[in-house]
């Protein structure tokens, strides 16, 4: 029977001579390993170090999935303040609108009433009241469809917001679950050494 190794050490210790009989499991030579040792230990630092370098990274990871998410909560509170701001303000600009096409109306009807011939100052003065209550109207009618468009695009800055949050939370997960499934790959390496 010829025995081979794959091992290049050098044989420290022969335990069997030439023809002994010998057993499956009996121990028949003995090789220097000062080497593999050294390579085993060099291999285990190695691991060690890996293992914290991917612990570090998990952490980072970690911390970047969390900043992700307050940046959104921070964007999205900000941005929301905006939208309500404008809300408010177009609900006073409406109730100032009712109030001012009311008021339009009054004056109109009061302008009927007078006799352009025989009152014909009085009808000035009204006529002039009822300008300036159409203009009145007519402002705060641009303020409105003014404030109506800011919402609409201040409501697409709030989308376009969310939807960049949300791919930087996933960017940030994506790297924590890549950076967790090294980090076990790690440790079943370090294992198998």
């Amino acid at each position: 029977v010829s025995v081979t190794t794959e091992l290049t050490s050098k044989c420290t210790k022969l335990n069997v001579a030439l023809g002994d009989r010998v057993n499956e499991g009996d121990v028949l030579c003995t090789f220097d390993t000062d080497e593999i040792d050294a390579q085993i230990s060099s291999l285990e630092k190695q691991s060690e170090s890996a293992a914290a370098l991917s612990n570090k990274q998990k952490e980072i990871a970690t911390r970047n999935v969390d900043d992700a998410k307050n940046d959104k909560t921070s964007s999205l509170d900000s941005q929301t303040e905006k939208i309500n701001t404008i809300y408010a303000t177009l609900d006073g600009i409406k109730a100032n609108l009712e109030s001012a096409k009311k008021e339009l109306k009054k004056a109109k009807a009061k302008l009927k009433k007078i006799d352009k011939k025989t009152k014909a100052d009085e009808y000035k003065a009204q006529a002039e009241v009822v300008a300036a209550c159409q203009s009145e109207v007519s402002s705060l009618e641009s303020q409105q469809a003014e404030l109506e468009a800011q919402l609409k695009e201040e409501q697409a800055a709030y989308a376009t917001l969310e939807k960049q949050a949300d791919s930087a939370i996933q960017d940030a997960q994506d790297t924590l679950d890549t950076s967790s499934i090294e980090s076990t790959s790690d440790a079943e390496t370090a294992q198998e050494l």
